[in-house]
């Protein structure tokens, strides 16, 4: 009996309590802040985790586990805790005096856990996760706002730095870089990089010289499209008079023999006299580059006039050596000329079987229609002009270059097929002959042809001071097959907003010559068939190192 009311009593004064907590007034609450219980994380705080818990070690358990019952649901734990109210250590029973005493003021005092144990001074605050992660977010908040923004301005300035660093820093950079030993690896021997025939010996800057464009001439007659022949038949036709170039660029993708020709046909009533200027062309093969620059060397080099008439009615080829050579399987027929007509003719440019006759092949020969919009067509002003915007001198100007055949400060030709009516562009301008004056003096210079946009084989013609001097052929390059130019576009290529640009020992270039003229230099040459374009003209003032080896004072 004594120990049913002893429970009872003990019932109703663990009651009592909680509602003394929940009121503020239980004498055993904490007073003021610095008595609370600290609420603690289990491991460090992540944002937004919200994982807390109250620390629940034997020292500091709750009422229900004190008395046995949980709390009544409608009067819930407000999340402080009763010092002293902790039951007697394990081992001990509790006696009934014990509980009987509820208005002591002092509570039951345990053992305290040595490593509970608070330091000298230490303040205990109960703290909320209500009123303290907001805090705790708004300075997280600041500071990764504040580390944002130090990132940027420190992005902010090294891109500044970086502007600021001039062509000269990089190209000092560059060399550093190359004076580096290789790693040693122990990967797979990677196979060895694309052999560079005329190599850049050191990096140097460039700035880009304006250049002025005039296209002047007659009719340039374009057939390169398509470019693979699989049936005979007229590749490209249009009747012409005046001044005319015929370019012709097929490969034989059948299986038998060929041959290609340019047929003129007279349809008028008076004879048409034609004269032939330049004649370029080159036997048939499958090395394409071998192709393209044999027919420029041909048709850069001497030549020897022709004259023949064509009456009302008849037909003629245009040269019938290149009517005679054998297109094999696979080979490629190139071949440009030149030619002026007092009358109009048809042009036909047809590629027949090897054992037809070209002039009886044109009676029934089909219209081979282009692929594409490009290569293809009548282009008029078949020479273009270039000329320095400025005089060029090599002790102030520095090493100077322009471009060729980038489509942008040299624009590419367009025209019209005149089988359709389609209108065609000249991508890279095949054909068109360029006649380039530089404008220099006070001082020599190097010439150089640096290719950007792939293999490259063909020729240039040189003069010196307004033709008073005896032209010179250079191959470019010097030597022939697929090496020069087969690097392509170097990846470490630098360019400015102004053009400004390093060359670097990717680079390759090959010599055109030295010269020290007296009024200007001039350059004859034209997009070689099979090679790739754009390239660079660069010029190099005497008393610098020449950019390849093989570029010596002459």
């Amino acid at each position: 009996m004594v120990r049913n009311l002893l429970r009872k009593k003990a019932k109703k004064i663990a009651a009592a309590l909680s509602s003394m907590v929940l009121l503020g007034v239980c004498p055993f609450a904490p007073a003021s802040p610095a008595e609370a219980v600290t609420i603690v994380h289990d491991r460090p705080h992540q944002r937004g985790s919200g994982e807390f818990y109250r620390n629940t070690d034997p020292g500091h358990r709750p009422f229900s586990d004190r008395y046995g019952e949980s709390l009544p649901e409608e009067e819930p734990d407000t999340g402080a805790l009763i010092p002293g109210s902790n039951p007697a250590p394990e081992g001990e029973e509790q006696t009934a005096e014990a509980v009987q005493e509820p208005a002591v003021q002092e509570p039951v005092k345990t053992e305290p856990q040595p490593e509970e144990t608070p330091q000298e001074n230490q303040e205990v605050t109960v703290t909320a996760p209500e009123t303290e992660a907001p805090a705790e977010k708004e300075s997280r908040k600041e500071k990764k706002k504040k580390a944002k923004a130090a990132k940027a301005e420190e992005a902010a300035a090294k891109a500044a730095k970086e502007e600021e660093m001039s062509l000269l820093t990089k190209i000092e950079a560059a060399v550093e870089a190359l004076k580096k030993p290789a790693a040693v690896s122990d990967q797979p021997k990677q196979p060895e990089p694309p052999k560079r025939i005329a190599a850049v010996a050191k990096p140097q800057e460039m700035t880009p010289w304006p250049m002025k464009t005039q296209d002047i001439g007659g009719t340039l007659l374009l057939s390169d499209n398509p470019e693979y022949v699989e049936k005979t038949g007229i590749y490209y036709t249009e009747q012409v008079k005046g001044d005319v170039r015929a370019l012709n660029y097929q490969v034989n993708s059948t299986k038998r023999n060929l041959r290609t020709a340019i047929v003129l046909e007279n349809k008028g009533e008076s004879h048409a006299v034609v004269h032939v200027n330049r004649v370029g062309i080159s036997e048939p093969s499958s090395d394409y580059l071998a192709v393209g620059k044999a027919t420029q060397l041909a048709y850069f080099g001497k030549q020897t006039a022709r004259v023949f008439i064509i009456a009302p009615g008849e037909r003629k080829v245009l040269c019938p050596e290149q009517a005679k050579q054998l297109m094999k399987p696979g080979a490629l027929a190139y071949g440009c000329i030149d030619f002026t007509v007092n009358n109009p003719v048809i042009a036909a440019m047809v590629v027949y079987d090897a054992k037809e006759n070209p002039l009886t092949f044109l009676d029934d020969a089909p219209i081979i229609k282009a692929t594409d919009n490009q290569l293809r067509g009548s282009f008029t002003g078949m020479n273009r002009l270039m000329t320095g915007a400025k005089e060029y001198r090599p002790g102030r100007d520095g090493v100077v270059y322009f471009y060729i055949g980038d489509g942008e400060s040299d624009q590419f030709r367009s025209g019209i097929d005149a089988t359709d009516g389609t209108i065609m562009t000249n991508t890279g301008n095949y054909g068109i002959i360029y006649n380039i004056t530089i404008p220099c003096r006070r001082g020599g210079f190097r010439a150089y042809l640096a290719p950007r946009g792939g293999v490259y084989a063909g020729a240039v013609n040189i003069e010196t001071d307004g033709g008073s001097g005896t032209p010179q052929l250079v191959e470019t390059p010097k030597c022939s097959g697929w090496d020069f130019g087969v690097a392509g576009l170097p990846d470490s290529s630098f360019t400015d907003k102004k053009g400004n640009c390093l060359l670097t020992p990717e680079d390759e270039v090959t010599p055109l010559g030295y010269f020290e003229p007296k009024g200007e230099l001039r350059l004859e040459l034209s997009p070689p068939g099979a090679s790739n374009l754009p390239i660079r003209i660069i010029l190099v003032p005497d008393g610098l190192e020449p950019l390849a080896s093989d570029a010596k004072r002459g």
